[in-house]
């Protein structure tokens, strides 16, 4: 570890130390739970890097704008929807310049905005995963633009639709299903826009 920060996202230590250092005042066992939660979420991967990535952006994000579709969709009338990419590939444009200026490697967490580079048609698909993420992210959006509605119409308390290579739902993330049994970080530590 290197001024608080992780110098080897290879290292199950340095990355084990940054997680307990930054989730242990909430509860002693949070870390280590924390780490295995997100360890099954990357199917075993090891890759530390993307698992952190995934638990700040669920912290931040993902699981408060679950929450919030919920709320919202037991008050209206007409149905609420929610997607997530999870389509981890950094054949943005704005992706490939940021790694390429910076002289590393690319990230492999989804990017902000993958998903309007792929519906506007942005995105570098070079490889058969990318090209149907595009296509995926692009029947999504133009179905909803002209019918209200989205493939299958199931609305957030139905499911939350999975953007990748396939389009699947789920009828809970997991990873939110965790931090909602934890004491107070979500919603404490949402991202409000």
């Amino acid at each position: 570890m290197h001024y608080g920060r992780v110098s080897n996202w290879s290292n199950s230590d340095d990355y084990g130390a940054y997680v307990e250092g930054r989730l242990a005042s909430f509860n002693v066992s949070l870390p280590a739970r924390a780490m295995e939660v997100y360890a099954d979420a990357q199917s075993g991967s090891g890759d530390n890097f993307a698992a952190f990535g995934a638990m700040l952006t669920d912290i931040a994000a993902v699981c408060p704008m679950q929450n919030l579709s919920r709320v919202a969709a037991e008050h209206f009338d007409s149905n609420v929807y929610l997607y997530l990419s999870t389509h981890r590939n950094n054949g943005t444009a704005a992706a490939a310049a940021a790694a390429a200026a910076a002289h590393r490697r690319a990230s492999p967490v989804a990017s902000a905005g993958s998903d309007v580079e792929a519906i506007f048609d942005k995105w570098n698909a070079t490889a058969d995963a990318d090209r149907e993420f595009v296509r995926n992210m692009q029947d999504l959006f133009y179905t909803f633009a002209r019918t209200g509605r989205l493939p299958q119409n199931r609305d957030v308390t139905s499911g939350v639709y999975l953007v990748g290579k396939k389009v699947t739902t789920l009828r809970e993330l997991p990873t939110c299903s965790f931090w909602a049994r934890t004491d107070g970080i979500v919603p404490d530590f949402a991202r409000m826009y």
